[in-house]
């Protein structure tokens, strides 16, 4: 394909490069086997059939030329057209209507089909039976020496051929009729598809806008009120507001996922790159998860060199947050590894863990929105299944990649890769 794509002219659009592809394979294949096919003709006694054969050979030839100076069209009606004479000539001299020749003029439609379209294969479907047609004239004529068919038969030869012609041209129109709709019905459910996201994305946006501004107006006078709880000395109130204030961040949290997703889905949430140390990230990160660790009963190991990478700093701690949390909320009394390191290209953070793990069918599915392992994950550890997959896009977004390997009932790693500060950057720029 790559040495066929030389021969392609640049300025062709995706369907004319197609044709283009698909003329030159025809020319490829007829090229060696048409001199073949001739000599063998030309040693049994049909000289002139085997120059007619031969003669297509010189015509592929041309057709590589014709392609590259951007005349996909007239090369690929050429190759047709010598075909088709040629067989038609070669059936002529061959014994009429009956032989090989004539059968094999039913890959022409098939073959105009595939270099000019569904209307160049009509074309030629017609032009193949006028072709069959013109030949059974000839027959009766006298013109061919020792008839193939005889004694009333080349009627029903020539009719057969005809029919098997307009078989093979009305499956190649049936065939262009039925791929045409089939896109159009997909191209119909795309759109529709991708209207119904960005209804559903600008709905969650102002939902989530809307929801958060009371919100974080009711944690801040939680706030006010257990300062003032705390001056009077009021332990149950306080305990009480303590959880209100509580419920009201991991909700505030859910909404901030909501808002990050809808953001992602339609394209406007924006990142900023510049250089950061993931190791003051992991360290950063690991302090703040520390009491979730220590509450299920896990040691944690920290090995972090100095990696710069360029990225957006709040998201990276973003992601690294998530990470660790899951990590330290599914595993229950064993180990979370941090590790950051680097290769030529990329800075990496690695979170390995000892906890439940996941199956295969669970891996596939993990960076998939509003997934969990299963129900049973689901009702013992909480949580929406937003936090995964919005950590890989946005790992995307930051031209890096996240990727986890796990086996269930032995612990998971999930590995983020990002840009190295001083890697080169396709525009030219750090």
């Amino acid at each position: 394909m790559e040495l066929m794509d030389r021969w392609v002219s640049r300025e062709t659009d995706p369907a004319a490069r197609r044709r283009a592809r698909a003329t030159l394979w025809v020319a490829l294949l007829l090229a060696p086997w048409a001199p073949i096919i001739g000599g063998m003709l030309a040693t049994q006694g049909a000289p002139g059939s085997g120059m007619a054969i031969g003669a297509t050979a010189l015509v592929s030839l041309a057709v590589p030329f014709l392609v590259r100076a951007g005349l996909v069209g007239v090369a690929s009606h050429l190759q047709v057209a010598v075909l088709t004479v040629g067989l038609a000539f070669s059936a002529a001299m061959l014994g009429g209507v009956g032989t090989p020749p004539t059968a094999w003029l039913a890959i022409v439609p098939v073959l105009a089909y595939v270099t000019n379209g569904a209307r160049g294969g009509l074309v030629w479907t017609g032009l193949v039976v006028a072709a069959a047609a013109a030949l059974h004239v000839w027959q009766l004529l006298g013109g061919v020496l020792v008839p193939y068919l005889f004694g009333g038969w080349e009627v029903v030869g020539t009719v057969s051929c005809i029919g098997l012609y307009l078989t093979v041209g009305g499956l190649v129109r049936a065939n262009d009729a039925i791929t045409r709709q089939l896109v159009e019905q997909l191209e119909a459910a795309r759109a529709a598809e991708v209207e119904a996201n960005r209804a559903k994305s600008r709905f969650l946006a102002n939902m989530s806008h809307e929801i958060r501004t009371p919100l974080n107006a009711m944690l801040g006078y939680t706030e006010l009120v257990q300062e003032e709880l705390e001056d009077i000395g009021s332990a149950e109130s306080l305990r009480d507001l303590e959880r209100v204030g509580r419920s009201g961040r991991h909700l505030l949290a859910l909404i901030n996922d909501i808002l990050d997703m809808s953001k992602i889905e339609a394209g406007r949430l924006d990142v900023v790159r510049k250089p950061l140390s993931l190791a003051e990230v992991v360290r950063d990160v690991a302090e703040s998860v520390r009491p979730l660790l220590d509450a299920n009963q896990n040691s944690l190991a920290v090995e972090a060199v100095e990696v710069r990478v360029v990225a957006d700093p709040d998201r990276v701690r973003q992601i690294a947050l998530n990470l660790l949390s899951n990590a330290a909320k599914f595993t229950q009394e064993g180990t979370v590894a941090v590790q950051v390191v680097a290769d030529p290209a990329y800075g990496w953070i690695h979170v390995r863990d000892t906890g439940i793990g996941m199956t295969p069918e669970q891996l596939q599915k993990v960076f998939d929105p509003f997934v969990q392992a299963s129900d049973s994950t689901t009702s013992r550890f909480g949580g929406t299944g937003l936090g995964l997959s919005i950590a890989s896009r946005l790992a995307i977004l930051m031209e890096g990649e996240l990727t986890a390997t796990s086996r269930a009932g032995e612990g998971s790693c999930f590995s983020l890769r990002l840009p190295l500060a001083n890697t080169p950057r396709p525009g030219g720029g750090p």
